[in-house]
């Protein structure tokens, strides 16, 4: 089960379009539960993250290997200044 509270937000925006776009980002977000992939995607800007991008949307995540979980950090709009 994935949580829609990260996906909320987007549905202040233009509700049919925030729709679909949420339905992408939670697509995205459930293909990490396949068994074997929490590596895909590229490494994260920090430390043990890894990133999907769904654009415009980049989304910020961390796998736990051993107990086959997956922790989703954030979603962040792609042109967001991430310094760290």
């Amino acid at each position: 089960m994935i949580s829609t509270r990260l996906l909320t937000g987007f549905h202040r925006i233009i509700p049919h379009a925030a729709a679909r776009v949420a339905d992408r980002i939670r697509t995205k977000i459930e293909r990490l539960a396949v068994l074997g992939l929490p590596h895909i995607g590229r490494p994260g800007l920090l430390e043990g993250t890894r990133e999907l991008v769904e654009a415009p949307y980049v989304i910020v995540y961390a796998g736990d290997q051993p107990n086959q979980l997956i922790d989703v950090l954030a979603i962040l709009h792609g042109a967001r200044d991430r310094e760290i």
